[in-house]
């Protein structure tokens, strides 16, 4: 059975989405465009077109740059509790 793009992408963010600090804001910032290509090359393997998956979550470099920040968030909150 093939992987849907909302499971896969849930998957990939997961396993490889750990950030460390806050991304830069209005900088180039280099880790979200790695990201985005590696999610790409792996979403190929599986079958996923990048017109698929930017069908369901945008440009894939700004997606990721969004997840980084939710995750360098939800650290932040979970040092508060």
């Amino acid at each position: 059975m093939k992987i849907t793009i909302p499971d896969f992408m849930h998957d990939w963010v997961s396993e490889n989405i750990h950030s460390q600090a806050y991304p830069t804001e209005g900088g180039i910032d280099a880790e979200p465009e790695a990201l985005a290509m590696r999610c790409l090359a792996d979403a190929e393997a599986e079958g996923l077109s990048l017109e698929a998956l930017e069908a369901q979550f945008g440009n894939l470099t700004i997606f990721m740059q969004s997840e980084l920040k939710r995750i360098a968030d939800l650290q932040v909150v979970a040092t508060l509790i």
